[in-house]
This record gives structure tokens, C-alpha cells and sequence, in this order.
């Protein structure tokens, strides 16, 4: 039998990494492009979470572009899909811009992500020279999230590379 971890761990896990942040207001919406970032995590049960990000300054603040796409899923990772996309953290040069993602519109895997429409939340972080050039990424701490028969984790997600699913020039 699976049984999930209880809400307190990811919302402890979604603290660590988010600290104190409000919640983005939008700021329009624009194509994915080469300028887009291809980051996010996988399952250990197969699948992944690909979230493409681009980063501008809109009236002196962080605006942080998105969208997303998995790849394959197992039966067994699917019912953890929304804690993981609202424990993750989106980081400009390092510094936690605002948490989750799940505020992107999700789309169909394709083998070219280019032209799919991406929401632009603006943050209240003030836009410093060091973002200049700074590719935006979300990172995902290691989350394990189901237990065997036996009590042993069986289904973990953890951030890292994922399949570049934008073409560039």
C-alpha cells in the first residue's frame, strides 16, 4: 500500500526553500524562445517536470516568464504533481525570486517547446544590475513522498537536468 507523506513535510520543505515571499502579480504573457531556460526535476518512478523560465525587469522589478511540460509519468508519481510544482523556488542569480510554479500554464510535450504561450508573473523583487544576463532557474529539493509495504520510500522527485525541449539557433 502507498500511503504519502503528510502536507507538514512539503510545506516544511516549501518554507526552507521560499522564505518569505508574496505571491507574483501578472505581467502579461509572450512565446517561449531561445531566451527560455529549460530547468526543473525528475522521478525516480520516471518522468519529468520541465519548466521553461526567462527573466526581464518590468517597471524596476523581476518579472520571471514560464510555462512548463512533463515528460512520461509513472502511475505512481502522478498524484504528487502539485506538491512538487508548489515546493519549488524560482532563483535569479541566486536569489529566491518567488515560490512554485504552478501559477505556468502546462502544455503537451513536444520535441520543440518554441512559440507555446508563457506567463509573466512580476515580483516584488526590485530588478538589480547583477540579473543582467542571469539565467532564472527552479530548483526542487529532494522530496520523497511514498512509502512501501515495508515503509520505505518509493517515489522521490528531485531537481536537476531535464531534456532542452527549445530550439536554439
Amino acid at each position: 500500500m502507498i500511503r504519502a507523506v503528510g502536507f507538514a513535510a512539503v510545506a516544511a520543505v516549501a518554507g526552507l526553500l521560499g522564505g518569505c515571499m508574496s505571491a507574483p502579480a501578472p505581467g502579461g504573457s509572450e512565446p517561449v524562445d531561445a531566451r527560455y531556460s529549460a530547468t526543473g526535476g525528475s522521478y525516480n518512478t520516471g518522468g519529468s517536470l520541465i519548466v521553461m523560465l526567462r527573466a526581464r525587469e518590468q517597471d524596476g522589478r523581476v518579472a520571471i516568464c514560464g510555462a512548463k511540460t512533463r515528460t512520461r509519468e509513472s502511475a505512481v508519481s502522478l498524484p504528487y504533481g502539485f506538491s512538487v510544482e508548489g515546493a519549488g523556488v524560482v532563483q535569479l542569480a541566486g536569489v529566491n525570486i518567488f515560490q512554485g510554479v504552478r501559477r505556468f500554464p502546462e502544455y503537451p510535450l513536444a520535441n520543440d517547446m518554441t512559440g507555446v504561450s508563457a506567463v509573466c508573473l512580476v515580483s516584488e523583487r526590485q530588478w538589480e544590475p547583477r540579473f543582467d544576463g542571469a539565467v532564472p532557474v527552479a530548483r526542487f529539493a529532494r522530496m520523497p513522498f511514498g512509502l512501501d509495504d515495508y515503509g520505505q520510500v518509493d517515489t522521490v522527485f528531485r531537481g536537476g537536468p531535464v531534456p532542452d525541449v527549445i530550439a536554439r539557433p
